[in-house]
Formats: C-alpha cells, sequence, structure tokens
C-alpha cells in the first residue's frame, strides 16, 4: 500500500515519470548513443543504482548507489567505490559472464542481469560497456600497482598483514576457521581490500554473501562461493562481518550490522 491501488499510480506517474524522448548526443559516437540508450531505457540500470526517495522514485545523483532486494548496488558514476580501474573489455566480460580476474564476481540481484546479457547480442553488450564506462568520467585516477600492493599485504598469512585488534579476536577465529581455505595469501580470489562490498557504506551485501553465497552466473560456471552463514551463529557472523569491515574496508565502522544480519540470515 498504496501502490497495489493501480489508479495511486497516477498521481506517481504525475510527480515523477520522465516522459522526455531519448535523443543520441551528436558528440558521440554510434555505439556510445546505443549505450545510453539501453541503460537509460529498456535496461534501467538507474533503477538499482541510484537512490531513491521516500516514494520509490530515482533521485539525484544518478547512478551514486542504491538498494536492490536487500542488496547494496554500488555507485557507477564518480563515486565509484572499485578499487581497481575498470577496461572496456573487463566491463564487456563482467557484464556477459558476470567474473573478471581483477574485480571478482557478480552476485545477489546483478546475477540474473547477467545470465540476460549472456544471452544478449554481444553488440548491445559492447554499447552498454561504452556508455557505463563513461559514467566515471573527472573521477580521480586510480593507481592500480599501489592499491594492489597494499591489499594483498592485508590478505590473511601475508607476513606484513596487521595484527588483529582485540576486539576483533573472535571475527577473526570465525574467519581463520570458515574463510581462509580460499581468502588468504596467494590463493586464487580477488583481494578482501579490493571488494567493493566491504567499502560500501552498509553491510547488507556483505551479510548476504555470507548466509547465502555466491552462485556462479552461467558465464562463469566453474566460481561460486558457498553458502557459510548456516555454519556459525548469528553472533559468530555479527562478529565476521564487523572484522571483515575492519580489516579490509578501509571506512567508519559499519552501524546496524546485527540488524544486516538478521535480515539475511531471515531470507530478506
Amino acid at each position: 500500500f498504496p501502490y497495489n491501488i493501480r489508479a495511486t499510480l497516477s498521481v506517481w506517474k504525475a510527480l515523477f515519470l520522465d516522459k522526455t524522448p531519448f535523443r543520441p548526443d551528436p558528440a558521440q559516437t554510434a555505439e556510445w548513443n546505443e549505450g545510453a540508450y539501453l541503460v537509460e531505457g529498456l535496461g534501467h540500470c538507474g533503477a538499482c543504482h541510484s537512490p531513491r526517495n521516500f516514494m520509490g522514485a530515482r533521485t539525484s545523483p544518478a547512478y551514486g548507489g542504491g538498494f536492490a532486494e536487500g542488496w547494496y548496488a554500488p555507485p557507477l558514476n564518480t563515486a565509484s567505490l572499485s578499487q581497481q580501474s575498470w577496461t572496456k573489455n573487463e566491463f564487456i566480460v563482467y557484464l556477459m559472464d558476470g567474473w573478471t580476474a581483477r574485480h571478482g564476481m557478480a552476485a545477489g540481484p546483478m546475477t540474473p542481469v547477467v545470465n540476460a546479457l549472456h544471452k544478449q547480442n554481444e553488440i548491445d553488450v559492447f554499447a552498454i560497456a561504452a556508455y557505463i564506462g563513461t559514467l566515471r568520467n573527472g573521477a580521480k585516477p586510480i593507481d592500480d600497482a599501489a592499491l594492489h600492493a597494499a591489499a594483498l599485504k592485508r590478505e590473511w598469512g601475508h607476513p606484513d598483514a596487521p595484527q588483529v585488534p582485540k576486539e576483533h579476536a573472535q571475527g577473526a577465529k570465525v574467519f581463520e576457521a570458515r574463510c581462509v581455505q580460499c581468502h588468504k595469501a596467494g590463493g586464487a580470489t580477488v583481494p578482501l581490500a579490493l571488494q567493493t562490498s566491504l567499502k560500501a557504506p552498509v553491510p547488507d551485501s556483505v551479510a548476504h554473501v555470507i548466509w547465502s553465497g555466491i552462485k556462479p552466473p552461467q558465464g562463469a560456471l566453474g566460481r561460486s562461493m558457498p553458502a557459510l552463514g548456516s555454519q556459525m551463529s548469528e553472533a559468530e557472523m555479527t562478529a565476521l562481518v564487523k572484522f571483515l569491515r575492519a580489516r579490509f574496508g578501509d571506512g567508519a565502522a559499519w552501524s546496524g550490522i546485527e540488524a544486516s544480519v538478521r535480515e539475511a540470515r531471515a531470507g530478506h
């Protein structure tokens, strides 16, 4: 309510529906304009990757990050949380296959998007990548080599890894028992300090990944993450999320971790 009453949608449309026809930008290439048409229209990528107001309408900044089905959809604009730069080819591979060696794997509501694009005409995906790649124009350049080297030093088992603070000892214990089989120095996964979800302003996606794992998109069937949440108590899962943020996230401690963990465990 009130969106289950059809007539009320006319009010919402009067307030928020943008009926402006798409107009190609003559200063851009045909590929870019096709990508803009697909992303802004049929693909409606901003529906997840943009903030919304209390009535569910997209607000500014466009592509500044949003929420979808309990997951945090990271910004695609200059506020991007990516710790590695993206090439056009990486965008294409990620959108069609759902995984790249430097950025990891698609998860949550992004998985069905990737599965749909996996079957789509490659020309369309090339166009989408061309447009999305320009949404970050003007952002501060990323020093890939320096960030990657710093991320490696935080991996579990690295000789230069920081000591675990006492307040995160329980989370570190859970991490060592459940996670280091894959997430360790010299492992095959993307270093955790480069994972966008651990840089996000909220813990929602991390809690979902721990609880339900990551089911591989169709183009990356050889890769996955097992669901680990059922192997730990709510308190252990909460402690793990706190440790992950402190060790790999760089930002301030998350608030609302307990609520995010409960919602993930409840399947929301």
